[in-house]
């Protein structure tokens, strides 16, 4: 463990000031942690000094702290200026819409790829749609992740061909009273609405979708004089959804589709004819969209990309192999490391704050990394943390919650103008005060790192 680290650069043991770190001992001893394992990690940037530590080694879940290792590896690997290409392509009577794995694919770039496609003279779809996710492997979901979170918008299924994050706005208003409410969602979907509009402005309804069907449920009462209820609800196999999205661009291009238009999988055949494209923008930009808000699909879509063009295919699985290896060349302790996923929604991910550390450290440098993590107090996971405070405008950290696990880690600058990394981990921690007690300990933590005084 330490030979590897050394390599980075050396770590001297230096404790933070009898008073600072008394303070964070006693942050750390509050009740809510007493079941609690927590691993912390502070280093200065300046003199690459160990200031505070506290079972860094110790392998705990990261929850979207994982999101650090993957947006750091693919930033590295790809490149800031790396971007996504998704196709349109002829093959006889056929169109087929290709995917590249893009995450930010949604429909109004598809309708701007679909007036391409009318301008480059496509006037009749006279053959099928095919759609080609074929750069991703066909597993859909994640090791380990929930199946009762299937259907909620931060578990959305994964898929080589996207469209609109692989979800879809379900809204639900009032009908007369007695009668059933009106539900309005894509047609891609078969509704059961077994709700009722009641009297009054009660919204005691239930948006759901069976499971592996793209069939929604709508139960339960809401008011008729109650605002309209809005659900994002994911969608069961992304692929053909797109192709659905797609086919419903190209008739408003003006381009003629029938109603019945077979969309079908099929791989995109040696010689076809390409006929447009839709880029994303680029992966600086992309690395924000992920991060800030710490959109699951994104981490998912990175770590396949990683495998698909670093590795031999396009899966979880190699772009975790893909990933460990970049961490090996850069001398980052891997002990008590695994990858389950690249978003932290898999509560199979494990790491340690002395891994999370070295990858800051590496990546202190990279203004692209940290422009994409979220600043206290303005945007992003942290928009309402640290208002007011010292820590306002300055601290840039990768926020994590799963149940019973919470993290924080990233760079704050201190009063005295010290540059720090820091890494805090909490897993099993009291569950009555919930994530939320868990998060204001981590904010009296790095507010207090800030009070560390000048060093010569």
């Amino acid at each position: 463990m330490l030979a590897p680290l050394l390599c980075l650069a050396t770590l001297v043991p230096l404790q933070a000031p009898a008073p600072i770190a008394a303070r964070l001992e006693r942050t750390l001893a509050a009740p809510s942690l007493k079941p609690a394992t927590v691993g912390v990690r502070v280093v200065s940037l300046d003199s690459g000094k160990l200031l505070f530590e506290r079972n860094s080694d110790k392998s705990l879940m990261p929850a979207s702290n994982m999101k650090i290792v993957t947006c750091s590896a693919t930033l590295a690997l790809l490149g800031p200026s790396f971007s996504y290409t998704t196709g349109v392509y002829a093959s006889g009577d056929d169109l087929i819409l290709k995917g590249s794995g893009d995450p930010s694919l949604d429909f109004a770039r598809l309708k701007t790829l679909a007036a391409a496609v009318k301008a480059a003279g496509v006037t009749e779809l006279k053959g099928r749609l095919l759609y080609d996710a074929s750069v991703f492997d066909t597993d859909v979901l994640g090791e380990g992740w929930q199946w009762d979170d299937e259907e909620f918008y931060y578990s959305a299924q994964v898929s080589g061909l996207s469209c609109d994050e692989n979800v879809a706005l379900v809204i639900v208003k009032p009908g007369a009273v007695g009668e059933a409410p009106t539900v309005e969602a894509s047609p891609y979907f078969t509704v059961e609405n077994k709700a009722t509009t009641s009297d009054g402005k009660e919204q005691a309804l239930s948006v759901s979708r069976k499971r592996g069907l793209n069939t929604l449920v709508i139960t339960g009462t809401l008011g008729a004089k109650a605002e309209p209820k809005r659900t994002a609800i994911t969608v069961e196999d992304p692929a053909p959804f797109a192709a659905f999205r797609f086919a419903e661009a190209l008739r408003a291009a003006g381009v003629t589709v029938s109603e019945s238009v077979v969309l079908a999988p099929g791989k995109t055949p040696d010689g076809a004819m390409p006929v447009a494209s839709s880029v994303s923008k680029p992966l600086s930009q992309l690395a924000a969209d992920f991060m800030k808000p710490s959109d699951n699909l994104f981490g998912e879509c990175f770590l396949k990309t990683l495998g698909a063009i670093k590795g031999k295919k396009g899966s979880t699985s190699e772009g975790a192999r893909v990933v460990r290896e970049w961490l090996k060349s850069r001398n980052i302790p891997l002990a008590g490391f695994y990858q389950a996923d690249g978003s932290g929604l898999s509560r199979m991910n494990l790491v340690t704050a002395q891994l999370l550390m070295g990858i800051l450290r590496d990546r202190a440098g990279d203004a692209n990394f940290r422009a994409a993590l979220p600043i206290g107090g303005v945007d992003g996971t942290l928009k309402s943390r640290f208002k007011n405070t010292p820590a306002a405008n300055n601290v840039r950290a990768k926020t994590g919650t799963l149940t019973g696990a919470s993290s924080l880690s990233g760079y704050v600058t201190t009063k005295a103008g010290e540059r720090l990394a820091f890494s805090i981990l909490m897993n099993h921690y009291d569950r009555e005060g919930g994530s939320s007690v868990a998060r204001s300990l981590q904010d009296a933590l790095v507010i207090t790192l800030l009070d560390l005084p000048a060093r010569r």
